[in-house]
């Protein structure tokens, strides 16, 4: 059977017709016994029908079931026998002005074969055809997680002013850590492992000499997913500065910083058709063992296609507060305004030294700086003193903290905001 189960909040206000109907037997026939996220309203840890409940991870939640076992797909597809890997997909979104222009994505990856299957890597593939689909470029953000496209030229036949979208890793996969290190597995905290981040990613530039092309075998392929030239498999090179990276194109063409493309690499292709891999591991897949990955597909638009990607990178920043807060605690607008406090996310992060912390101010206020290890513990307080309205920024050292995650807070009068920060020593 082939069907993606769909529920909505909301359903039981919907008029009565063809799309109430659908909605609610999707939600009395909820697919827990598969896989599918369920409230277990007794405890038991079993989900019953009639007394446990499907599990709204958004206002509108999607969720299907796939796997590898049929071989004529798999081998037609990249010539790779079946691994007995079992992939439980949920999309879901937000009915919220904030949030009208992301999907969220989580996939859950199950080993059911007999064979440890090592130097596993996540990746997010994206043939992204932003209008037009031969005009495009494509770049990442690595303090973000983030890979982008956008448009090469100023106006697009589709969109007129052309928008970005971002393919956003939130979660990567588990893997073991030090005592200091805290992973985060759909809203849980497993203390001694960490979550991987985007380790690699890879642009694909069709027709492009450099060899950063579409895969055309399994070993290729391989070599895409690791950051690698898929020709040969040594990592890219920056034509900047020489140097090996893993991570092609990874300047900002806002602010005309780095190697991306354009301006940022003289030589160059011109804006045509791109693909990408936003890449994190490796890690190993024990029989039986489960990995959960949390992703975010987003876009925004400005005024012009390089203040689009500007706008992608505010919204990343706001997304990724929001998965933080477990989904469960709206935040603050995307756009500031006079009468709320702002706390921004530290830059660099994660950090190893020196990090910048930055708000901004409604009022003039006395200000303290608090930070907290992930029992809740103070284990740093900084009063600033009495700070005028406006924005300010402050360097902070973690020569006195071990690795692993902290959160740290602002407080500014009647107004405080928390975010999250990690130490890499």
């Amino acid at each position: 059977m082939f069907k993606i189960w769909k529920i909505r909040k909301d359903w039981e206000m919907l008029p009565p017709g063809s799309e109430r109907d659908r909605y609610e037997n999707d939600y009395n026939n909820w697919p827990a016994e598969l896989g599918a996220p369920f409230v277990d309203v007794n405890g038991d840890g079993i989900f019953e029908r009639g007394i446990d409940k499907p599990k709204f991870l958004g206002d509108v939640t999607a969720w299907c079931v796939s796997n590898d076992l049929d071989t004529t797909r798999t081998k037609n597809l990249i010539n790779s026998g079946k691994l007995g890997l079992e992939f439980q997909f949920t999309v879901f979104g937000f009915d919220e002005d904030s949030l009208q222009n992301v999907i969220f994505k989580r996939i859950k990856i199950i080993n059911k074969g007999n064979n440890t299957i090592e130097n596993s890597v996540f990746s997010i593939f994206a043939d992204f055809d932003l209008g037009s689909f031969c005009d495009d470029n494509v770049g990442c953000d690595t303090t973000l997680n983030l890979g982008i496209g956008y448009n090469g030229k100023g106006t697009d036949p589709l969109y007129g002013i052309p928008p970005a979208i971002g393919y956003q890793l939130l979660s990567g996969p588990r893997v073991e850590g030090s005592s200091t290190d805290t992973a985060i597995v759909e809203g849980k905290i497993y203390p001694g492992f960490k979550n991987l981040e985007m380790t690699s990613f890879s642009p694909v530039l069709k027709y492009w000499r450099t060899g950063i092309m579409d895969a055309g075998s399994k070993e290729e392929l391989f070599n895409n997913i690791n950051g690698l030239t898929n020709f040969d498999g040594v990592p890219l090179k920056n034509p900047l500065t020489g140097m090996e990276t893993l991570f092609g194109l990874s300047g900002d063409p806002v602010n005309g910083i780095g190697w991306y493309e354009g301006l940022g690499w003289p030589g160059g292709p011109l804006p045509y058709e791109r693909r990408m891999y936003v890449n994190s591991g490796t890690f190993t897949l024990a029989p039986g063992d489960t990995q959960t990955v949390d992703f975010a597909v987003l876009m925004a638009r400005g005024e012009d296609r390089l203040l689009s990607v500007k706008e992608l990178k505010k919204e990343a920043e706001y997304i990724r507060t929001f998965y933080e807060k477990n989904f469960k605690k709206r935040i603050a607008p995307l756009n500031v305004t006079e009468n709320q406090l702002v706390l921004y996310q530290n830059f660099p992060n994660p950090f190893n030294g020196v990090t910048n912390v930055s708000y901004y101010l409604p009022d003039k206020s006395e200000v303290v700086f608090n930070v907290y290890d992930v029992l809740g513990r103070e284990v740093v307080k900084m009063n600033r003193g009495t700070e005028v309205r406006g924005y300010h920024k402050f360097s902070f050292s973690n020569e006195n903290l071990a690795s692993g995650v902290y959160f740290y807070r602002i407080t500014a009068g009647e107004y405080s905001q928390i975010r999250k920060m990690m130490i890499l020593k």
